[in-house]
């Protein structure tokens, strides 16, 4: 059996831009890993949360980093929390953008608190190739802005019948694959050795229309 092996290009991917420079006074934080509550400062430079303390007690006046490039926002009444995670999200590119696109749905992840995405392959037409994969992360490159990493199809063209080249496909920069929207996969499908009993395992997503036998 062959063996899809590891990614050799960063997972998730997004616009650049400037880091993040923030100070939140007076948030209500919330971190179920670390048991923090209640009211808090929070400051964030080049990106990172670099001090997290009582409520008022951060002075960027007494900090030898300065406040340049940091700005200060009274958060009074407002709940700050780890970002959220969606590993299923569809944003329609290629094919039919006139519903949503690379852009506007990570803009909304933004919006809605989400700090990374993964987008689903059963776009117009599916996402089977590494040069789809390619498009996608370069565009996500230029607009995205959250993280955000691409599916590619379990067979091509979502058609259940002949697999696709996950090996090459992974090294393009897939993050997983996906069955989705396929009625069935035939079980004899192969392809460079890999049949539909080695993707099994938990390299797929299944959806509730998926079957899979």
């Amino acid at each position: 059996m062959n063996n899809v092996g590891p990614q050799t290009v960063e997972p998730l991917v997004q616009r650049t831009g400037p880091a993040a420079g923030l100070l939140l006074k007076n948030a209500e934080l919330l971190d179920p890993f670390s048991d923090l509550t209640g009211r808090h400062d929070l400051l964030v430079r080049d990106g990172e949360i670099v001090e997290i303390s009582e409520a008022g007690v951060i002075n960027l006046d007494d900090d030898p980093a300065g406040s340049e490039g940091i700005e200060i926002v009274d958060a009074e009444g407002y709940h700050v929390f780890p970002a959220f995670f969606d590993p299923h999200v569809h944003l329609r590119t290629p094919g039919q953008e006139y519903k949503e696109d690379i852009e506007t749905g990570t803009r909304a992840a933004a919006a809605g608190g989400y700090g990374g995405i993964i987008a689903m392959a059963n776009t117009s037409p599916p996402v089977s190739n590494p040069a789809d994969i390619e498009a996608l992360r370069h565009r996500a490159g230029l607009v995205a802005s959250v993280p955000v990493g691409f599916t590619a199809t379990v067979t091509k063209d979502m058609k259940g019948e002949e697999l696709t080249d996950m090996s090459e496909l992974r090294e393009a920069g897939a993050v997983g694959f996906t069955a989705s929207a396929v009625a069935s996969i035939d079980n004899d499908a192969t392809i460079d050795g890999w049949s539909v009993n080695d993707v099994k395992g938990g390299l797929t997503q299944a959806v509730p229309d998926d079957v899979i036998s």
